[in-house]
């Protein structure tokens, strides 16, 4: 352990933090110094022909969809989206090579996986921020370690008579990962591609951000407590980049849809192609979307749509899909319990981040 010179962070971001990396965010004591941090790297090649391909995809879309402001899909990320609407338009593939290659500094990845407001935070590295971040990510790696039980749980009635635990910090962090291989007997690299995206450095399994990390353990979660057969269907509403299916792929699954707006589709489809291209996957919009899937997934969005769209997906869901997955909050208009008509089998609190929380449904009498 001495090798790694830990210490006890100071923790100088005052709380609430803006990028969830305050005291309240975290779930074991701050340290610093256990691993390595970098920024992903950028797809090399400009590809005429798939940001060709992103650009066809991007006007069929626009064919159906519109982008008025008001619109239930765009009110919210109209304006910050305007940038890469015009190059998509524009067809500008010079431009559109640039922007998608280092899309994790871009607008069109807020919310979603880092986007520019985070990333300035972070080169500016304002109180502190990158520090705080660093750990934070840690954080959710230790919280992945503990829920697939490579590590025991971290119990604070130990930590206030000893601190034993800080020993996991120590562990090479590629080591824990051959743990993790050993474990599910598979091999487990993080996307080669993310330009810009800023996350734990490893030297032989990628660059993981805190949505790598997320993810991974919701893939985990996914393939150990529901399905011992591969060949399902998977639909994500608000699938993002698509890491989650990265992972699940990684896993053996390998029939997925996502359902996303139409500019983040396009990214999602940047994301694929660089990093799985052999991995197919449906996109659709949500007038789309039916439910008729083995699984349906949403993470982190059902809670914040409008009531009418959060409606609109639960009744498809609840009325045609076998089972769903759902982690959300629960400080908004509504929760997921509230939409859902199905019979929920589990809730509880998620491993990765305070205040979601993860509930398991499946077909029959809403309890």
């Amino acid at each position: 352990m001495d090798d790694k010179k830990l210490k006890l962070m100071s923790w100088s971001v005052k709380l609430p933090s803006t990028y969830f990396t305050g005291l309240l965010m975290v779930s074991h004591p701050p340290v610093e110094g256990g691993c390595e941090f970098g920024w992903g790297k950028p797809y090399a090649i400009k590809d005429d022909h798939l940001l060709r391909s992103l650009c066809d995809y991007f006007e069929e879309r626009m064919k159906k969809e519109q982008l008025e402001k008001g619109s239930l899909v765009w009110d919210s990320i109209y304006h910050t989206h305007t940038e890469f609407i015009e190059l998509l338009r524009d067809r500008d593939y010079d431009m559109l090579h640039e922007y998608l290659r280092s899309m994790y500094s871009k607008p069109v990845t807020h919310g979603i996986a880092q986007g520019d407001f985070f990333y300035k935070n972070l080169i500016e590295n304002k109180d502190d921020i990158r520090k705080n971040t660093e750990f934070a990510i840690y954080d959710k790696f230790l919280s992945l370690l503990e829920a697939v039980g490579t590590i025991p749980a971290f119990s604070p009635e130990e930590y206030q008579t000893n601190n034993n635990f800080l020993k996991y910090y120590a562990v090479d962090i590629d080591q824990y990962f051959d743990m993790l291989e050993d474990h599910f007997d598979c091999k487990i690299v993080a996307p080669a591609f993310q330009g810009n995206h800023f996350g734990i450095q490893t030297k032989r399994h990628g660059l993981f951000s805190d949505r790598d990390i997320m993810s991974l353990g919701t893939a985990i979660r996914i393939m150990e407590t529901y399905w011992s057969k591969k060949d399902i269907s998977i639909a994500e509403i608000g699938a993002g980049l698509g890491h989650l299916t990265y992972y699940l792929n990684i896993f053996g699954f390998k029939n997925f849809t996502h359902i996303e707006m139409p500019t983040i589709a396009v990214a999602a489809k940047y994301f694929i192609e660089t990093n799985m291209p052999k991995v197919e996957v449906q996109h659709i919009s949500q007038q789309e979307f039916d439910g008729k899937y083995d699984l349906v997934i949403n993470i982190d969005g059902l809670s914040t749509f409008s009531k009418d769209v959060a409606v609109d997906y639960l009744s498809k869901t609840s009325k045609n899909a076998n089972h769903f997955f759902s982690v959300n909050r629960e400080f908004d208009e509504f929760r997921v319990f509230d939409l859902c008509d199905m019979r929920r089998i589990s809730r509880n609190p998620f491993w990765y981040r305070r205040g979601y929380i993860e509930e398991d449904y499946v077909q029959g009498k809403r309890n």
